[in-house]
């Protein structure tokens, strides 16, 4: 198994929302370094959504199967603002970090092509 990070974008470019899900069994549970750190990084870039900017989200969360998904509520019209696109970028930049440190073995992130958000 591994987390799959998946980026819905529009028109290629403009991020709508996003997917997490599954694990990196990369140890055990509960000490899984890469679980632990995408978890991180995923969180805070929601949190510093929803307390730094005016960007509305919706997001969903279940643990057992290790998913999360985050959608941006205004992207179906706009594109997001500067300051979510820049934290969200923020996180995939970390991700992809953990990515090449640690293999797509463990983690992988994809873009998918959505037509509506």
């Amino acid at each position: 198994m591994m987390i799959r990070i998946t980026v819905f974008k529009k028109n290629k470019k403009q991020i709508c929302g996003f997917q997490v899900e599954g694990h990196a069994e990369y140890g055990p549970y509960g000490q899984d370094i890469v679980c632990s750190a995408v978890t991180a990084l995923v969180f805070n870039a929601i949190n510093s959504i929803e307390a730094l900017t005016t960007e509305p989200i919706e997001y969903e969360y279940n643990p057992e199967g290790g998913r999360i998904i985050c959608r941006f509520l205004n992207a179906y019209q706009f594109d997001i603002g500067q300051e979510a696109k820049l934290l969200i970028e923020s996180m995939l930049l970390g991700l992809s970090h953990i990515q090449n440190d640690y293999g797509e073995k463990y983690i992988n992130i994809i873009d998918e092509e959505v037509e509506l958000c």
